[in-house]
């Protein structure tokens, strides 16, 4: 589906394909899972460079093998992560990420350090909710975000919100209602 849209907001221009790693975690919730997968997300990477594609969107807000890829490949690798809060300091200057795990905030925060971007993260109060059980509780979830969602504006006077979560896109249309 996000691959029809794509085609269509592009007039064909761009074409996303889904690929999926063969070995490795089936969900990153820490340094430990990130550290133990990378190796396989640069395999993968190089497969794709190798077979044509045009760049690498890497679908884990840890942003898992960004720098190893970046530094292997010669086309442009993206991560959630760093576009997406990149994105929200161009629309706010501040903004809060609404994470699935307290484990990962130690992570979310290195990464964002790294990226020169701590200084502009207000919060990340956390879902409780691990990756491969969001699908399980939908409704739930969405309730959980739009509960947390009113406490960051109104607590933490936060402009703008980031799912710290790629798990959690699926949902962003019922979370809009």
């Amino acid at each position: 589906k996000l691959r029809d849209e794509i085609l269509k907001e592009t007039n064909n221009l761009v074409t996303l394909d889904t690929v999926f790693i063969e070995k490795g975690f089936a969900s990153l919730e820490g340094s430990y899972d990130v550290g133990m997968t990378v190796p396989h997300i640069i395999e993968k990477a190089e497969w794709g460079q190798e077979n044509g594609y045009d760049a690498i969107i890497l679908d884990c807000f840890l942003d898992p093998g960004l720098d190893e890829c970046r530094e292997v490949l010669n086309i442009p690798v993206f991560g959630a992560c760093q576009s997406a809060c990149s994105l929200a300091i161009r629309l706010g200057g501040e903004f809060s990420v609404i994470g699935i795990l307290d484990e990962m905030d130690r992570c979310i925060k290195q990464n964002l350090a790294k990226y020169g971007m701590i200084s502009r993260l207000r919060s990340i109060p956390v879902l409780d909710v691990q990756v491969l059980n969001i699908q399980y509780n939908s409704e739930e979830i969405v309730n959980k975000v739009a509960e947390i969602g009113v406490k960051i504006v109104k607590e933490d006077k936060g402009k703008v919100i980031v799912l710290g979560c790629t798990g959690l896109a699926p949902l962003v249309k019922s979370m809009q209602n």
